[in-house]
């Protein structure tokens, strides 16, 4: 689509000349992109383009454009809110209770302002930015550009945002947009900065419409019957997003065709990121998803050879039998049951690691967890059952004969 945009801008002389630029405005071809992957070749637009979704890049005619200064310093901060309201442009007063909230003197306010902008400036002189006056003031805003067109892959998700809500469309064109939302939301909103008050309440936003739109495109294409596309979607939304539960839906869709082993490392991966990143038990509802014991699990009942695959463990037996907490919890409630009859006992043990070395650096770096994974399954029996209870801790329970009086 090619578009005319007109400035008239007054010369020193006081007459107004009135200049016209050219200006062609691609649309972006479906993509299916990698978590943290971007191909600019799928992003063939003219002039401006800012990424802000998974990471911060900005783009002049598909050419990376590289700035030496740190992302987190104020002044790079506000040109990342200039980029991301685009052609609406911010308040001087917002921009100024943001470099300083408790300011109550203006004239303060507005000199710190100037002087971030400045240093911005001279950020940008340094870029491979074409020429050009950026950080425009008019009429109490502040913009990137006037000169140049600006686009951003949050105002692409706006956009498509107000069709979906106001636009009168049939199934077919609303799973279409629907699709394409899903497809061009690649990540958090600035996630670097997430510290960042402004950042955290964008990322909010975006994050939670994209859980919406993405749950009414799955009512969809289940209604369709198209299985294999709500897994691709759920696989991706699990990745950007891991510890909001969409590995649910995965194992749901794995369960539904079949693939009951892929179903089981969706459900183990998703309980070691619970429980090893987090600590909590906040893996309920992929639990209830995998377990569920109304219908999906029995569904592998009707294939017999489908169960002994499931059952059948992976390699020979060596060492300790490691699993989930989950599975530890219930894997001890059958050894007690069972200690009845067989006249054993079950014994519990917990163990603690103690390092010399910086426990949070041990912790960031997963080198209890290696070493706990290297201790129980070389040293463990294979009737020995260990888990994972915290950073550096390890709960094994295990049967034996029960010592007799006399």
């Amino acid at each position: 689509m090619a578009c005319y945009t007109v400035h008239n801008e007054e010369e020193n002389d006081g007459q107004v000349s009135t200049k016209v630029y050219f200006i062609l405005h691609f649309q972006p071809a479906p993509h299916g992109m990698e978590k943290g992957e971007w191909k600019m070749k799928e992003r063939p637009y003219t002039q401006f383009y800012a990424r802000l979704l998974g990471g911060f890049s900005l783009y002049f005619n598909q050419e990376e454009i590289q700035f030496s200064a740190h992302i987190q310093t104020k002044y790079m901060q506000l040109l990342l809110m200039l980029l991301k309201a685009g052609e609406k442009g911010v308040e001087r007063k917002k921009l100024i209770e943001f470099l300083r909230p408790e300011e109550t003197d203006v004239m303060k306010g507005l000199n710190n302002l100037r002087q971030q902008i400045f240093l911005l400036r001279r950020v940008l002189r340094q870029s491979d930015c074409p020429e050009g006056k950026y950080i425009v003031p008019k009429d109490s805003r502040y913009y990137f550009s006037l000169e140049y067109s600006l686009e951003t892959d949050t105002g692409q998700l706006d956009q498509l945002a107000y069709r979906i809500r106001n636009e009168t469309m049939d199934e077919e064109e609303k799973k279409q947009v629907l699709l394409q939302y899903c497809q061009t939301y690649t990540g958090e909103f600035l996630p670097m900065l997430g510290g960042e008050e402004w950042v955290a309440l964008e990322s909010a936003y975006y994050q939670k419409q994209y859980f919406s739109f993405l749950s009414e495109l799955c009512t969809i294409l289940k209604k369709q019957g198209e299985i294999e596309k709500i897994l691709e979607l759920c696989t991706r939304a699990s990745e950007i997003h891991p510890y909001d539960e969409w590995q649910a839906v995965q194992i749901d869709c794995l369960m539904s065709m079949n693939r009951y082993r892929e179903a089981l490392k969706v459900y183990e991966k998703a309980t070691e990121i619970f429980y090893e990143d987090l600590g909590v038990t906040s893996i309920d509802k992929v639990m209830a998803k995998y377990r569920n014991l109304g219908g999906q699990l029995y569904y592998a009942a009707s294939a017999m050879t489908g169960i002994k695959e499931v059952l059948q463990e992976e390699g020979p037996p060596a060492g300790a039998y490691c699993c989930s907490y989950p599975s530890f919890l219930d894997l001890y409630h059958v050894m007690v049951r069972m200690s009845e009859r067989t006249g054993m006992e079950v014994t519990l043990m917990v163990c603690t690691m103690e390092s010399d070395r910086n426990p949070d650096r041990d912790r960031r770096t997963g080198r209890w967890n290696y070493c706990g994974r290297c201790f129980y399954r070389e040293s463990g029996r294979k009737m020995c059952i260990p888990v994972t209870v915290k950073i550096s801790s390890w709960c094994f329970c295990w049967e034996q004969t029960k010592k007799m009086d006399g």
